[in-house]
């Protein structure tokens, strides 16, 4: 049970939120007089415990806020109040509707959620004008307080003789708006507090972002990149190779790596896999700088290339030598800005093109370790091609038992063929081609950049005359799918007696018809079976005979057309081409 001074106290509060606030302090304790002598409260006593306790007790705010918003609902109130005055008068003519015109009133006194007093008051006041049955009204609008949760504030006077007027001596409130009214606001938040707590959480999300956000970002960006140049290098949890406990994952090549320390035998790096980033180590033998990367990169000419040439130290090889060299590969414009600063106009561009890793001869070749035979690695020669003058010339390296290559011997390599294999005689080394050259013996330990290499060639046709050269046919199809339209003019007679479906044409007119293939068709790949190269006499004149395989596609278009053919050239004393004849023996489609 509350206290009588708790009664009292709600009893003020009720009033001064009734006079908002503005009836004189002294007319409100000599209208509670009476309950403060009960109370044993001076007139001092009654303004400190219970006045200004139900003062604070009250959300003043929310008050103002309610006085607004009843200006606002006055002046529509009586907006609604001079139209329902007009309807009134109105329905005077017409008391038939009187109930339909009573029940609206209350409806709208009800769409705001509180019925205020003055609202019941006109309400009885124009049943009464209608003549209608104010006390069945009276039950009504209390039933309705009921089922919507309507509760009186001040609290009602029950002891009126009749419900009309004990429902006029108050307002009702909805239940929401009755907490609202009834509840002290609560105690504010201390300012003090609220700011020391704020910084705190400041400094906090500020310590945890640098230090699992800002510092790794920033570490990582000033950390230089690697690439890995290997295939398939392990990236490992800890400094020891040949386990598989400390695996991490593996790296492809060209993998990109922030690396944090990049001394000994081990680098520390961060990068990527498939389920994101990941820190380790990798073997420093195994990665490049960006630099370095990019230039081993460019001297693959074709997937098969880096396909045969796989090995680390193979790799390494090649590169030592194109930096000796000031070569590069092949390298677009805004790559050579990036890695160079500018584009590099003065340096020779050469290129490793191979055949299919596994096709014998190639133009990759292992020997078995002819320069040093009690060497733990095989030895390595390539072939390289310039690819503004098409000269190609050969390498041979060897390698110590760490693996650091050694450049040991270069010569110029004929247009075309493999190596087919590579022998040292008495000091010296001679490389076997597969169109049947060889080179002269060359003294190893002489200054090879001054060197001046013979190739000699080697005519297995006895039958033939003796100014015929019998890998013109082979000179002919490479400078045609190559499009050397110059080069391959001069091998033409001036007049030739066939040209395919032609007889007795210009060679102009066979370069016409080369350019109007071409402008149709894209080669997508040949290949000249050399082993089915034959030369003869016939008719007294030099013949040759080969067979090729070529894949064409039309301009634009993804299908391509596959043909098998037998090339049939006839050559004059002069050894330029007077006849050129293909019989397909196959097709087939892509």
């Amino acid at each position: 049970m509350p206290s009588t001074i708790e009664i009292l106290i709600e009893q003020v509060r009720a009033v001064l939120i009734q006079t908002e606030d503005n009836k004189p302090r002294h007319e409100i304790y000599n209208q509670f007089v009476n309950e403060a002598k009960v109370n044993n409260l001076t007139e001092d006593d009654f303004y400190k415990k219970v006045l200004k306790i139900a003062h604070k007790s009250i959300d003043w705010n929310f008050i103002e806020n309610q006085k607004q918003q009843k200006e606002r609902e006055k002046t529509e109130k009586e907006e609604k109040e001079k139209a329902i005055e007009l309807e009134l008068e109105a329905l005077k003519k017409h008391i038939q509707h009187a109930p339909k015109f009573i029940d609206r009133l209350v409806k709208t006194a009800f769409d705001d959620n509180v019925v205020e007093k003055n609202e019941l008051i006109r309400i009885f006041d124009k049943a009464d004008r209608l003549s209608q049955d104010t006390y069945e009204l009276a039950e009504k609008i209390s039933a309705l307080f009921e089922d919507k949760n309507f509760k009186a504030y001040p609290k009602a006077n029950y002891d009126l003789p009749s419900l009309r007027l004990t429902l006029c001596s108050t307002d009702w409130h909805h239940n929401d708006r009755y907490i609202k009214l009834t509840t002290p606001p609560p105690a504010p938040f201390p300012l003090r507090m609220l700011v020391t707590a704020a910084l705190l959480i400041i400094v906090v999300v500020g310590a945890f972002i640098y230090q699992f956000y800002l510092k790794p970002k920033w570490e990582d960006a000033a950390a230089p990149l690697y690439y890995t140049a290997a295939e398939d290098a392990i990236l490992r949890s800890s400094k020891v190779s040949g386990v598989g406990s400390n695996k991490i994952g593996s790296l492809a090549y060209g993998a990109e790596l922030i690396t944090y320390n990049n001394s000994g035998e081990w680098c520390e790096i961060k990068t990527r896999l498939k389920d994101g980033y990941k820190k380790g180590y990798v073997a420093t033998q195994l990665i490049l700088t960006k630099k370095d990367f990019f230039i081993l990169n460019s001297i693959f000419g074709d997937i098969e290339s880096k396909s045969n040439i796989e090995t680390i130290k193979c790799r390494l090889a090649l590169l030592q030598y194109f930096k000796s060299k000031n070569y590069i590969g092949k390298m677009d414009t805004s790559l050579q800005r990036e890695i160079f600063g500018e584009i590099q106009t003065n340096l020779q561009i050469w290129q490793v093109f191979t055949k299919a890793k596994g096709i014998i001869p190639n133009t990759v070749y292992f020997p078995p370790k002819i320069v040093n035979p009690g060497s733990k690695y095989s030895d390595f020669a390539v072939i390289i091609k310039n690819t503004t003058s098409n000269k190609r010339k050969l390498l041979l390296f060897s390698f110590d038992d760490t693996g650091i290559p050694k450049f040991e011997y270069e010569e110029p390599a004929p247009d075309i063929g493999d190596i087919k294999k590579i022998l040292k005689i008495n000091g010296h080394f001679q490389v076997v081609y597969s169109n049947g050259n060889s080179s002269s013996y060359i003294d190893e330990n002489e200054n090879n950049s001054n060197n001046s290499y013979v190739i000699e060639e080697k005519n297995t046709t006895t039958d033939l005359k003796s100014s015929f050269d019998q890998n013109i046919i082979i000179h002919y199809y490479n400078k045609l799918f190559n499009k050397n339209w110059n080069e391959l003019e001069n091998m033409y007679a001036p007049q030739l007696e066939r040209f395919h479906s032609l007889s007795n044409c210009n060679r102009s007119v066979a370069i016409e018809d080369h350019i109007k293939y071409y402008n149709k068709w894209s080669i997508v790949s040949y290949n000249i079976d050399r082993n089915t190269l034959k030369s003869f006499i016939k008719n007294n004149r030099n013949n040759c005979q080969i067979e090729l395989s070529i894949v064409v596609s039309k301009k634009h278009e993804v299908k391509s057309i596959g043909f098998k053919i037998l090339s049939n050239i006839i050559v004059d004393d002069r050894n330029m081409i007077v006849s050129v004849s293909e019989e397909i023996l196959k097709r087939w489609y892509i």
